[in-house]
Formats: structure tokens, sequence, C-alpha cells
């Protein structure tokens, strides 16, 4: 459809060159009332009606605005609000934050991969220990970089350490790794200004 004459699957929709904007596809719901909706399904079986192999995109509308739904297996799974923010996992309803993670895991189940509410993960592919770090990048009144960061180490044997990082004054690089405050050995310890406590608390300076 449009500029293209070897469409490379059963629907390509194409624009002659040129830099605007190109509105491809609108699927429009006239109603107008309150959460009215729009759904651009997928359905991966021979019978369309088959909704538990179904995943959708939904834009339902909220008030003058609208949210977006992204759905798996027929049910929602992420959601974008009229605002930005976006939610992931149950209870989409409640979205607080830019980025907001909800599942209901129970104190007694076991702390292991399966029952995380989020995981940051390194791919261990590189043949060395490994780091896996939360960064947090914040700007002081005077717009410099004034960061800090949280780190899980990784060492021989399955072990691990926690360790922690704040920047120095004026350190304008954004690297930590020399700055580390804190850390929580694999066997308990803790340092503060000793990456190798060799006691229970081990302070220095």
């Amino acid at each position: 459809i449009g500029a293209t004459t070897t469409p490379q699957g059963r629907i390509e929709v194409a624009k002659a060159s040129g830099g605007s904007n190109f509105d491809a596809i609108n699927l429009r719901n006239h109603a107008g009332d309150a959460n009215s909706a729009v759904t651009l399904n997928f359905i991966k079986s021979t019978d369309a009606t088959n909704t538990a192999a179904r995943s959708y995109i939904r834009s339902t509308r909220s008030g003058s605005n609208s949210y977006l739904d992204i759905a798996t297996s027929n049910s929602p799974a992420i959601r974008i609000t009229t605002d930005g923010k976006v939610g992931m996992g149950s209870n989409l309803s409640s979205i607080d934050a830019a980025l907001t993670v909800n599942r209901d895991i129970a104190q007694t189940a076991s702390l292991n991969r399966s029952n995380q509410t989020m995981i940051l993960k390194n791919s261990g592919t590189t043949n060395t220990d490994s780091r896996t770090s939360l960064y947090f990048s914040s700007y002081n009144a005077s717009n410099q970089l004034a960061p800090a960061a949280i780190a899980c180490l990784a060492a021989s044997n399955y072990k691990s350490d926690l360790a922690f990082y704040t920047n120095n004054n004026g350190n304008g690089t954004g690297h930590l790794e020399s700055n580390e405050r804190m850390r929580i050995t694999t066997d308990g310890k803790v340092g503060i200004n000793d990456a190798t406590p060799s006691k229970t608390l081990d302070i220095t300076g």
C-alpha cells in the first residue's frame, strides 16, 4: 500500500521519501464514552476466539487522555499511563512512580530467582568475576552529577559481596569504582572504608 511495489510482508504500508511524520495506520473508536478502547490483537491459533493464545496492544480512554496496555496470554503485563508512567506485573491500576513493578510475594517464599519483584542480571559471559550494580544518577543545584551506587560483586565458588559507593568531593567523572564506602562480605562481615574486613565490624578512618 502506498509507495511500494515489493512488499516484504502480507501487508506493508510505505511512504515516499521525505522527512515529515507518517501516520501509516490509524485505529479509531468513535465511541466517546469513558473506558472506550481500541485493540490490536495478535492470535497464534487457528481459532480466532482462542483468547488464551492472544497477545494485544490496547489504548483505553481515560478522561480526555488515554493509557496503553500491552498484554500476553490475554492478560495485561505492561501499562503506560496517561502521564507517561510505566507499570509492570500485577495490579496495573496502582502505578506510583516513573517505573513501578508490582508482584505479590510472601515473606515465606524461597529467596531465589523465581520469587523476585525485579532482577538486575549480569550476562556472565566475560570469563571473569562480574559485577551487577544499581547506579543512582542525581544532580545538585549546579547541575553537577552527584552519583552513588550499590553493587553485587561475584567471586569464586558462588560467593558474593555487597558494596556501597558514594562520590568524592570534586569528582565530576561519574566513576565510582575507587569510592567504595562500605562492604558486606560473603561471610557476613561489615567493613566501613574497608573492603576486606576481618572482624564482624571493621571501621577504618
